[in-house]
């Protein structure tokens, strides 16, 4: 709660520099032109006077989202508001660097509609507050704004995909975690840190609203894989896919074609010269291209669905992703300063290597789950599961030493 707070007192000092008139977004080149592109590696993305403000806030941003999400419990209002506001900032950054680089269209990716969606859920799920304490001392709560029956459901759906195709997708995308400009440190943002928010909303709030309105649901161990894979697909990939290679198809033949979408920096590493493949032609690429994209959103569902029931492989699995993301931004940085001949400075990955990352995941998440399978009592479990197994624990002692 503390670095919410604080998070606020930043947010009050830049406005108040804004109304004196000391304060211009472009003293922080927030909006700055004629400047290199940030996922382009260049020198002047190296640590220098004129970019050190960057490194500090986002080095000190990324580590605030670890600890109050794996080391504090800040309440959820909290959380919430830090990554809205965080949020905002940044896509409004993206919009505008996307705009004049022509790639607007890459804000119809599956990754930006699963973020909107997690933040609509994020404002939409029941909260819990506390009302007193009981005539034994227990703290009695209730959940308010409640509404919608099937939270269940969405929730483990959202789950597994801010888990899966969001978060899986940087092996593949080859997403770097790196400090120099905010746009390139979004690409993180918007696929890592949902992870993390997942994290502390799974094994700290999760299971109380579960025990106070679905108390039948409570024990998610019982709950299938097939069912999440299925609720992923059904209330998120779906729609999605569906409406975007309905736009893929007929994108060639709209005002909008000069404009440049992942789909065009996938199958032809930008823009191509001219768009004149046959119709059919045209939309087998776009339908292999939505096949493909299918199978590798489909494995990370996967992923995450066996990551929502164990702790531990959850843990590993966010583990892996970020590994993979340091891993990027250091040859980002080592290739900058020291660029081999031959390098391909937009720092992209290929599909072989994007596999490859992949597969290591694999290698390390299988083994945790089969572990945490054969030997659940073992396996880290929520804290107030641990609480709660102490409790019990001292009560079993002090029942026998009565009796004794």
């Amino acid at each position: 709660m503390r670095l919410s707070y604080l998070f606020v007192l930043c947010c009050a000092i830049v406005m108040y520099r804004f109304r004196q008139g000391n304060f211009s977004w472009e003293d922080v080149g927030l909006f700055e032109k004629d400047v290199p592109d940030p996922f382009i590696m260049h020198p002047d993305w190296l640590l220098r006077k004129g970019n050190a403000h960057y490194y500090v806030l986002l080095t000190f941003l990324t580590g605030s989202m670890w600890y109050v999400n794996f080391v504090s419990t800040p309440s959820f209002l909290a959380l919430r508001f830090m990554w809205t506001s965080v949020s905002i900032v940044l896509f409004i950054k993206k919009v505008y660097d996307y705009y004049n680089y022509g790639r607007l269209l890459y804000l119809i990716d599956f990754c930006y509609f699963a973020n909107i969606f997690f933040g609509y859920a994020l404002w939409n799920v029941p909260i819990i507050q506390k009302q007193g304490k009981d005539k034994d001392g227990k703290e009695k709560e209730f959940i308010v704004n409640y509404s919608e029956e099937r939270f269940p459901e969405v929730a483990q759906a959202l789950f597994c995909v801010m888990n899966g195709p969001v978060g899986g997708g940087t092996f593949m995308l080859g997403t770097s975690l790196v400090f120099h400009h905010p746009d390139a440190y979004s690409s993180f943002w918007l696929h890592v840190i949902p992870m993390w928010f997942t994290y502390g909303l799974r094994w700290h709030k999760f299971e109380r609203l579960l025990k106070h309105r679905f108390p039948d649901l409570s024990d998610v161990m019982d709950w299938r894989k097939r069912s999440s894979m299925w609720a992923s697909v059904r209330y998120c990939y779906l729609p999605w896919v569906v409406c975007h290679a309905a736009f893929l198809i007929c994108h060639p033949y709209t005002p909008l074609r000069k404009y440049e979408t992942l789909f065009d920096w996938v199958a032809h590493g930008g823009i191509p010269e001219t768009r004149d493949d046959p119709f059919l032609s045209w939309m087998g690429k776009v339908f292999l291209y939505c096949v493909v994209h299918f199978i590798m959103s489909m494995q990370g569902i996967v992923a995450a669905a066996l990551a929502f029931k164990y702790q531990l492989v959850h843990f590993v699995w966010i583990g892996c992703v970020f590994f993979n993301c340091a891993y990027s931004g250091f040859w980002f940085y080592e290739n900058t300063i020291h660029p081999p001949d031959g390098l391909d400075v937009s720092g992209a990955i290929g599909l072989a290597d994007g596999l490859k990352r992949s597969a290591c995941a694999w290698s390390m998440m299988i083994p945790a789950y089969l572990y945490c399978k054969r030997y659940p009592e073992k396996a880290p479990i929520a804290r107030s599961e641990v609480k709660k197994r102490i409790k019990e624990s001292k009560a079993g002692q002090v029942k026998m030493g009565k009796e004794e």
